[in-house]
């Protein structure tokens, strides 16, 4: 079998056989390209040291010592750009925060570089003079769509529990199933995850949810949920066993599973779902606060303000007059009215049931005019208006505070009336505002 590589790829394992080393490409690039998936970057193993491995690239390549206590080079290639991630075979030494060894031993073995590494699809190597090299079987597991680790599942997870979050993001991405064994050592070291940094796990998640929701499922069932959303575990809990109730929480899911793959949408409904699916069957104040959530996972302010945002209004009903619709865009802006729309669209057709009608109508109104609105350039914003600061001030206005209250009470006139967005006659209506 021959597995394609970048040129440049090929150059850097030819430098090191034509210096005396080996070198492989390794992990999700030889699994990728096993399975017909176009791989997104090529990490490079091999027996030579990283001291030797800067020497033989410094002159035809930029090269950024990345790791080297960890025998990790980041090799960029002069010509066309390409970053390849190049390690010296290793042993990895005691990990005591469950993320990093301690120390690494370079060892001479690619089979003892293998042995190290997380599952068996991601344990394997190719280069073009010797092929594949599978010792722990990763193309049968891949064939069977099967992720096992490489060794003892307890081990590997002991050692860095990310590695959890990583199982099952790949379960997600790829439809596969876990092993046995190693969904038994998840459940019995998901406190593990106690030592994982919460960027991290944010971010594992987020590969999650964008690939597959239903996969909230599988992180409740193996006790990981608590770590990433305990709001939705509490729910989970209070409704289990009741079949019908699980069945609602699987259609949330579906929903999600429809939008775009945008983590703004997916967390704004599934949340909206989940916070809906509490207050309605319990009857209950339930403190289901999106904010603090996005907060405690330290997304940045652009995201929880967005997902905050959708929520809010899928809670209303939105009118569907030109003036509100217009006053909406001037507060929260085109792209996140359209994300809302399109949930209510969801909601409507999947969860009605759940959360209570949504009027299709109304739905469908309000997105036509608002088309018309982006269509025909309508003014909803100050930046909108035919007439700007300068202007104002040049007409009388003091500087500072005052302009903006003139601005405001001029586009509060425009929104309710268009046809007086012209540069005259916001300047008599401005001196009229004045004087």
């Amino acid at each position: 079998m021959k597995i394609y590589m970048p040129s440049s790829c090929k150059n850097i394992i030819n430098t090191f056989y034509n210096n005396g080393y080996e070198a492989f490409i390794v992990g999700g690039c030889v699994r990728d390209a096993l399975m017909g998936r176009k791989a997104n970057d090529y990490d490079i193993t091999t027996n030579s040291t990283p001291d030797i491995t800067i020497k033989l690239f410094e002159n035809t390549h930029k090269v950024i010592v990345t790791g080297e206590k960890h025998g990790t080079i980041t090799l960029i290639d002069k010509n066309d750009g390409e970053v390849y991630e190049v390690t010296t075979y290793r042993i990895d030494g005691e990990y005591k925060d469950s993320r990093r060894p301690e120390n690494v031993e370079f060892t001479s073995s690619l089979r003892e570089d293998l042995l190290r590494r997380d599952f068996t699809i991601n344990a394997m190597a190719y280069n073009e003079r010797l092929g594949l090299v599978d010792y722990f079987n990763g193309g049968e597991d891949l064939n069977n769509k099967i992720i096992k680790c490489v060794g003892n599942p307890e081990h590997r997870f002991n050692e860095d529990a990310l590695r959890i979050l990583r199982a099952l993001r790949f379960k997600a991405q790829l439809n596969f199933d876990i092993d046995n064994s190693a969904l038994e050592s998840i459940k019995i070291l998901s406190y593990k995850l106690n030592d994982i940094s919460v960027e991290r796990i944010r971010e594992e998640f987020n590969k999650m949810i964008l690939s597959n929701p239903y996969i909230v499922n599988d992180l409740y069932k193996l006790q990981v949920l608590e770590y990433i959303l305990p709001e939705l575990k509490l729910i989970y809990d209070k409704f289990i066993g009741n079949e019908s109730i699980i069945n609602y929480i699987n259609i949330i899911l579906n929903s999600v599973n429809l939008l775009n793959k945008d983590i703004c949408l997916r967390y704004a409904l599934l949340l909206h779902g989940f916070k809906r699916l509490e207050l309605d069957y319990r009857k209950e104040s339930y403190s289901f606060d999106s904010n603090k959530i996005l907060k405690r996972l330290k997304y940045d302010n652009k995201t929880i303000n967005k997902v905050d945002k959708i929520i809010e209004y899928l809670d209303i009903t939105i009118e569907d007059e030109y003036y509100n619709i217009k006053k909406i865009l001037n507060s929260i802006g085109e792209d996140v009215l359209r994300s809302i729309l399109k949930i209510k669209k969801i909601e409507h057709t999947y969860l009605d049931f759940i959360l209570g009608d949504t009027k299709l109508e109304n739905i469908l109104e309000v997105e036509n005019k608002l088309n018309n609105i982006i269509e025909n350039s309508e003014c909803y914003s100050i930046k909108d208006l035919k007439i700007t600061g300068n202007d104002i001030i040049n007409i009388g206005c003091a500087k500072g505070k005052k302009v903006g209250e003139v601005l405001e009470m001029l586009l509060e006139m425009v929104l309710r009336n268009p046809d007086i967005n012209s540069h005259n006659r916001l300047l008599c209506e401005a001196k009229k505002i004045i004087n």
